[in-house]
């Protein structure tokens, strides 16, 4: 491996795993891929609902996994992540 990303990094994990071991992979209930329309018509979605905010130090976020999606933008910085879940 080099320390350069590629310019394709999905071509670059297709190199390393099959299809269906990379790490953000998707079927339909069939089985048959999704088309990639229908997978930037999904992006833009979430990215429209998306809601974002400045974090301060000391900021706390306790989420409901079953009621939404959740994810980060990049980040850099010192950070300590504490986690805890429960059913």
């Amino acid at each position: 491996m080099t320390d350069v990303i590629p310019a394709d990094p999905a071509q670059a994990l297709l190199s390393l795993y099959d299809e269906a071991d990379l790490p953000r992979n998707a079927y339909l209930g069939d089985g048959s891929p999704i088309d990639e329309a229908d997978l930037a018509a999904a992006k833009a979605a979430y990215d429209e609902a998306a809601y974002g905010f400045p974090w301060r130090r000391g900021d706390l976020m306790i989420i409901n996994n079953m009621l939404c999606a959740h994810g980060r933008d990049p980040f850099t910085g010192a950070r300590r992540i504490l986690v805890a879940m429960t059913a």
